[in-house]
């Protein structure tokens, strides 16, 4: 393997200067020098572990010192560049032809070398332009002569080892490693590997992409700026992509466009939904800085997985400890201090797994803890993770996260689903494998996809990943012959990883312990059971190995330790893990669940399951138990739930729909009962919110005919709860009734109308659904690339949002009467496409990336008069240099992550009345005043503001600056005699003091503080132009 490239950088051997023009009037410091080289290194180290690893280490080095001497030996002007990396690159490789060819590199040498080449010259030009001395496009020609920018390449290194940072690159590029193999890695329930000791496929192969619905989508503050948005005299700035959007997202959301739209997010799901899959493949990706699309901009946060289950009995965890569970052995490794300089900087994902986990009465001690990390570092991005039994959608709505909730998988995503699960389990296959063997598997898979596909419970089943996981596996190993509920499904897979593990493992312990199939399970169960009740989903070996001794204390055929039993439970059963070392816990939770309700119904503990039923780690315990119970069980089991919610008024909803949601794992009831439930059921029915439309969905086909057919007689909560319950249940029937709620225009109808689409055949509910709806006639907004063929049944749409990436725009011959439209993905190149379309007003690009060619080609869209740009983070500031003049465009709106240097030129922007920045680092005030029309200027979440003082004087303009750092405030107050200024002012140290002196006798000021703050001026002495709200 060839050494790091930064060490590769050291043994380049060159001394001379490189002679390249870059920026010669620059000032550019031994600072800047070591920034660069730090920047460098970090990109290519990565590159060459990750890419060139084969590559022999003479001809790494040959490849090396051939780019080192590149640089020296050619001269290239920046400016015959136009700053271009490619142009810049081009020129130094094409220089150098010669010299380099006397060296005779072999092909992946020269690769290498142009690689090298590449890299450089972009990271020089990006960095360059960076410089705080970088100034006007004006001075630009005055820095021509000075070359102290461009140093010999090998003395990055040098360069990185004496900057106290080096340590820092080092650490995090040790954790990223950890992090990748601990988390990357996704357990195929049942599969034969290639290796005996492989337990596992890598997650990020196996993974698909999932879709999550929208529930709350923004807190007070977030609120206030988008009425600031809404246009003065008719201007309207169009919101960024879906994260704004007014409607709701058609079909659900991909999970990946919520993590880029959403800062801070709260993902609910049920059991097996794919939560926790999609934070630990959010980890591996960000570690690797593989992400794509419109996660790009995010390769290099550092991911920080908390799962709460491993505090159920514990203090959660300070900033400095939060490395303890995945990183525990480098944790002696890092640098002072380095979680909360990251975590400060806002460059890491703080993902918090599983709420549910916790015991009910710590959860308002996590929300209190999660509080004080938002308010210490409020820049990172959060994910917080539960079922929704624990987390009502408005749990965290006042912390300003947005509840999205996992969807079912879709036909498609079942497909794909089932194809990614049948690759790995050929990539995993023996060596001995024969053609014959992996023929039979693709046929077992495309059976199990024409079975799916022609019955409906299967489908059903298949909608959620854990159980579509365990179709794969029994639809190999039972030769198609599947199970047909869940309860079937679960004992099945039991019955396949406790019994065939061994074979399919081929590892053979004489001294093994020797138990039959029911006592694994009774140990399990006992185990499961004990977790249950002390409210715990893992423990210490100590205690599991403690809990499997008394488990044997009822087995004298067993003559092994419980020491010994609990290490061959843990190697043989595949249903016990070490998450870390020292606990354990279940390979899923609902395996837990399912074999501790084996346990209640063996040991006739019905009144203890009873007696907890309301509460929520319980109640899918309740419903297994159900399923494991015989006939007069069952019924004793409903008629105690029944009973106990007649006698508990705050409890009686919960119970009775627990009770109907039992009735879905009933394989035999006597019609007394079932009658009784069905009839506290019906009473349940529309339902009052959309929470019980599982419980109710779970009745099965027979609870539709009791559902209205239509809302027009119900309140929006129970009309959309209705449409809900029907969309679970699914099927020719629920379609029925759905297309009697299609023209319903309440926006909480249509939010479960839309969510519902891709469950079911996409054209059809098109035209039976949606197309009847007021909403979507006129406004849609769709993240999947399969709905956009069904834009033909509305043609007269006027407002399109689509959120996924595109790379064929033909649809767009359907968005004729369309005014305003919004893409993601490659959005630049559907420019011209987009003149096209007549009644074009208002137009918003996601991940756009700002290149000089992509923003000329706004000229061609003059008709415009709101546009909207996410813009992609290339590592240079936002510049409206190379924009063209706009004579109708009266509202613009910027959101980056990065710096917005300066606004418009004289005459550039004629009409334009609102101008929007949202989550920029820094914002320029340069240029504003250039723009005549402008009357309000609105920020959301900037770091920094410069040149603030360039607006004062502008006397009709309205400022609203929201979530703004309390270090910005002297900013701010540099202008003077506007319309009006308003501030809202984030959450800071709670032991500072903030000095709002500079506001003294302004006029037209508010300055709102989210939480009570001590002032250094008293309000009363600052003016009667100057009012200051704080939120107690």
């Amino acid at each position: 393997m060839a050494p790091k490239a930064g060490a590769l950088i050291v043994t380049g051997g060159s001394t001379g200067r490189l002679k390249n023009k870059l920026l010669p009037a620059v000032e550019v410091t031994d600072r800047d020098i070591k920034e660069f080289a730090k920047h460098v290194t970090s990109i290519m180290e990565p590159l060459m572990r990750n890419e060139y690893a084969d590559l022999p280490k003479s001809e790494a080095n040959a490849s090396l010192q051939s780019a080192v001497d590149s640089f020296a030996a050619v001269s290239v002007d920046v400016f015959d560049t136009d700053f271009d990396p490619h142009v810049y690159s081009e020129k130094i490789i094409t220089g150098a032809r010669d010299s380099v060819a006397k060296v005779e590199l072999s092909e992946g040498g020269y690769n290498l070398y142009t690689r090298i080449v590449t890299e450089v010259s972009a990271q020089l030009l990006n960095f360059v332009t960076t410089w705080p001395s970088f100034l006007a496009r004006a001075n630009i020609e005055q820095l021509k002569r000075a070359t102290k920018a461009a140093k010999e390449l090998h003395n990055i290194r040098q360069a990185v080892v004496d900057d106290a940072d080096a340590e820092e690159i080092n650490f995090e590029e040790k954790y990223s490693e950890v992090v990748v193999a601990k988390l990357d890695q996704l357990e195929l329930f049942g599969v034969t590997y290639s290796q005996p000791d492989q337990r596992s496929y890598p997650l990020s192969a196996a993974y698909i992409s999932l879709s999550v619905a929208g529930s709350e989508k923004s807190g007070t503050e977030k609120d206030d700026f988008d009425k600031d948005l809404v246009g003065l005299d008719g201007a309207t700035a169009w919101h960024t992509g879906i994260a704004d959007a007014g409607a709701e997202v058609s079909g659900g959301l991909r999970s990946e466009s919520a993590i880029a739209n959403f800062r801070r997010i709260l993902l609910r799901g049920d059991a097996g939904s794919g939560k926790s899959t999609l934070l630990r493949w959010l980890s591996v990706n960000s570690a690797r800085r593989s992400l794509d699309g419109e996660l790009r901009q995010f390769n290099g946060h550092v991911p920080i997985l908390l799962p709460l289950r491993r505090f159920a009995d514990r203090d959660l965890p300070a900033a400095h400890e939060f490395l303890n569970e995945i990183g525990k052995h480098l944790v002696g490794e890092m640098p002072s201090g380095w979680v909360n300089r990251v975590l400060r900087s806002g460059r890491a994902f703080i993902l918090i797994d599983g709420v549910d986990e916790l015991p009910e009465n710590r959860r308002e001690e996590a929300k209190e803890w999660l509080e004080e990390l938002l308010d210490t570092y409020p820049a990172v991005r959060y994910i917080v993770t539960s079922r929704p039994a624990a987390a009502e959608e408005r749990w965290l709505v006042h912390q300003d996260f947005t509840s999205v909730d996992m969807l079912p998988m879709s036909r498609l995503d079942i497909e794909n689903f089932v194809k990614h699960w049948h690759d790995a389990a050929r990539s995993c296959l023996p060596a001995e494998t024969t053609e014959e063997d992996i023929d039979e598997l693709t046929k077992y898979e495309d059976e199990l996809v024409r079975a799916i596909r022609g019955q409906r419970q299967l489908r059903k089943l298949a909608s959620n990943p854990l159980l579509c996981a365990l179709l794969c596996t029994l639809s190999r190993d039972r030769r198609m012959q599947l199970p047909q509920g869940r309860m079937e499904l679960y004992s099945a897979a039991l019955e396949m990883l406790l019994v065939r593990r061994d074979v399919e493992r081929r590892i053979k312990h004489s001294d093994a312990p020797s138990l039959t199939l029911n006592q694994k399970k009774r140990i399990l169960g006992h185990f499961a059971y004990w977790l249950l009740r002390n409210q715990l989903t893992d423990t210490t070996e100590d205690q599991a190995i403690d809990q499997v001794a008394l488990a044997l204390e009822s087995m004298p055929s067993v003559n092994s330790s419980g020491h010994d039993v609990y290490k061959y439970l843990m190697v043989r059963s595949g249903l016990l893990r070490r998450p870390v070392e020292g606990r354990v816990d279940f390979i899923h939770r609902t395996f837990q669940e399912y074999l501790a309700a084996a346990t209640i119904v063996s040991l006739n503990d019905i009144g203890a399951l009873v007696k907890n039923a309301h509460v929520d780690q319980w109640q899918e315990v309740v419903a297994m138990a159900f399923g494991h119970a015989r006939p007069e069980e069952c019924s004793d089991i409903l008629n105690q739930l029944i009973t106990r919610g007649e006698e508990e008024p705050a409890n009686t909803t919960r119970l009775h729909l627990l009770a109907a949601a039992c009735l879905e794992n009933a394989d035999q009831l006597d019609r007394k009962t079932y009658d009784l439930v069905r009839r506290h059921a019906e009473k349940l029915i529309p339902p009052s919110k959309v929470s019980e439309a599982k419980e109710l969905a779970a009745v099965g086909e027979s609870v539709l005919p009791l559902l209205p057919r239509s809302g027009r007689r119900l309140l929006a909560q129970k009309a959309a709860s209705t449409v809900r319950t029907a969309s679970l249940v699914g099927g020719e029937a629920a379609l029925d009734i759905l297309s009697g709620y299609g023209s319903d225009g309440r926006k909480a109808v249509y939010t479960e109308l839309s969510r519902a689409w891709t469950q079911f055949d996409v054209d059809e509910y098109a035209k039976r659904v949606m197309s009847k709806s007021p909403i979507a006639r006129r406004e849609l907004v769709i993240d999947h690339e399969q709905l956009l063929p069904t834009l033909r049944h509305f043609p007269e749409l006027q407002i399109l949002r689509c959120g996924c990436p595109v790379e064929n725009y033909d649809w767009l011959d359907y968005c004729q009467s369309v005014s305003h439209i919004g893409l993601w993905g490659d959005s630049a190149s559907a420019l011209e496409r987009l003149a096209r379309l007549p009644r074009l007003k208002g137009l918003s690009l996601g991940n756009f990336d700002p290149a000089e060619e992509n923003l000329e080609r706004f000229g061609q869209l003059q008709e415009l008069t709101s546009l909207t740009l996410q813009v992609k983070d290339v590592g240079v500031p936002f510049s409206f240099v190379h924009f063209p003049a706009m004579e109708n465009l009266r509202a613009i709106q910027i959101g980056m992550s990065g710096s917005v240097e300066g606004f418009a030129q004289p005459g550039q922007f004629p009409s334009l009345e609102i101008a929007s920045f949202t989550f920029c680092n820094e914002v320029d005030f340069s240029g504003f005043e250039n723009a005549d029309s402008l009357v309000s200027v609105n920020f959301m979440h900037v770091g920094n503001f410069r040149n603030t003082e360039t607006v004062s004087e502008m006397t009709n303009l309205r400022i609203n600056a929201y979530s703004v750092r309390q270090k910005s405030l002297p900013d701010l107050a540099r202008i003077k005699n506007v319309n009006s200024l308003r501030i809202g002012v984030r959450r800071g140290r709670a032991d500072r003091t903030v000095d709002l002196a500079p506001f003294a006798g302004m006029s037209g000021v508010q300055i709102r503080f989210s939480e009570s703050v001590q002032l250094a001026t008293p309000a009363s002495s600052l003016g009667k132009g100057v009012k200051v709200l704080m939120r107690s």
